[in-house]
């Protein structure tokens, strides 16, 4: 990735010193720590990485062998996920915890203990990490390194468990099996590292109300707009609703022809869908009626017998309404030609009965 295309702090590069080529997030000689990528999600904000940092210790009775598990992301945009990775230990009679500084001038202890008897007192291959052949334990938000610790009583059980292993994983990958108590098979295994999800965002700057003031905003494409980070500070970018993409790009966020993709957004098979710039319309056509819009929707033609059964039912209401509307016309008149009448006659015949 050459210079100009990503923005400090989130530079991949491609390692071709091996058979197969690898995509580093970042390096950290000091530590030997080469994070290798597995990919990304834009719209969560999350990396996947390989984490080569299993810690294990192996007892022989007199003696025991220490692989340390320090994990260090430096000062680049990106944080362990504590929604998505769990501190997990696996052994018998194995108290393992790390040791990290999640703020500054804060120290972070977590752990577990996990204990069996023998292999066949554990949860079984397939079992959940409950203490029994394995734990897990959850890590803090704004976490950046941590160390792992062994505890030095707890090594009463090397002769059906010689090894015991310590790590940061996506939770829910790691799935227990019995054969991981009886030696180093588990590093073997994954001895290219085991996935763990890192948190990034755009340090530095919040979010207010959506929008970004600054030049300097990493939200391109004026269809996008930012949200804060819930962990750590900063804020990420996402595509406005109607629209997909990146939106970190000018015109990267681009309209969603929803009309092409009704298994996401349903428009019944015999309606009528129009995309239209950043949303779509569903309707049933002419002469059929009904919803559309959700699943397995359909539009109901309107049957013929019943609609001209309507229209002279209509019909005949509408005649006897105006020839009602006559009728009472008719009368008012007949009403005031009538009391007109009478008011000349009681005249006319009192003065004739007074003469």
């Amino acid at each position: 990735m050459g210079n100009g295309c990503y923005r400090e702090g989130f530079q991949i590069t491609c390692d071709e010193s091996m058979t197969h080529p690898r995509a580093i997030l970042f390096r950290n000689e000091k530590h030997n720590n080469d994070v290798e990528l597995i990919n990304v999600n834009i719209t969560t904000g999350e990396a996947r990485v390989l984490n080569k940092k299993i810690s294990y210790v192996c007892f022989n009775g007199t003696s025991r062998n220490i692989s340390g598990g320090l994990m260090f992301l430096g000062y680049s945009p990106f944080v362990f996920s504590n929604q998505q990775n769990k501190f997990v230990a696996i052994g018998c009679r194995t108290l393992a915890y790390i040791v990290s500084r999640a703020k500054p001038n804060r120290m972070y202890f977590s752990g577990c203990v996990s204990t069996c008897s023998s292999p066949n007192s554990t949860t079984g291959d397939g079992g959940p990490c409950n203490g029994l052949g394995c734990c897990q334990a959850a890590i803090p938000a704004e976490l950046k390194f941590y160390s792992v610790f062994w505890s030095n009583t707890f090594n009463d059980a090397w002769r059906f468990n010689p090894c015991s292993y310590a790590m940061l994983v996506e939770d829910g990958w790691y799935k227990f099996q019995v054969q991981d108590l009886t030696g180093l098979d588990f590093y073997e295994r994954n001895k290219n590292g085991v996935p763990v999800v890192l948190n990034w965002a755009i340090r530095g700057s919040p979010c207010q109300d959506g929008l970004m003031k600054s030049h300097d905003t990493a939200c391109r494409s004026r269809h996008s707009f930012c949200h804060n980070n819930r962990n750590g500070n900063g804020y990420l970018c996402q595509c406005r609703q109607g629209y997909e993409g990146n939106p970190y790009l000018t015109g990267g966020c681009i309209d969603i022809d929803e009309c092409k993709s009704l298994d996401k957004y349903p428009c019944s098979s015999n309606a009528i869908c129009m995309n239209s710039d950043g949303n779509f319309t569903c309707s049933c056509p002419k002469g059929t009626y009904g919803n559309p819009y959700v699943n397995d929707g359909i539009c109901i033609k309107i049957p013929e017998k019943f609609s001209h059964h309507s229209r002279v039912i209509l019909g005949k209401y509408l005649i006897f309404f105006l020839k009602k509307i006559k009728l009472l016309k008719i009368q008012k008149n007949s009403f005031y030609s009538d009391s007109h009448f009478t008011t000349i006659f009681i005249k006319y015949y009192s003065n004739f009965a007074c003469n």
